[in-house]
């Protein structure tokens, strides 16, 4: 019995800890998605500013000259 909730604890703890984690690494975010012909894009909303940033988008080559 005492295994038992041994085990519940640190699950708890466990779900505690990435809870807040995600609330730390986007405190005043909201994940959003975007649908385009080349395939969905994720990206966060901050709601402070009200402006949307979505990192790590391939583009084409950097403009020369």
């Amino acid at each position: 019995m005492k295994s038992k909730s041994t085990f519940f604890i640190i699950l708890m703890s466990f779900f505690t800890f990435i809870m807040q984690a995600q609330e730390i690494a986007n405190p005043y975010g909201l994940t959003t998605q975007v649908k385009t012909k080349y395939g969905t894009l994720e990206g966060t909303f901050d709601t402070r500013t009200k402006i949307a940033s979505f990192k790590g988008v391939p583009f084409a080559l950097p403009p020369v000259g």
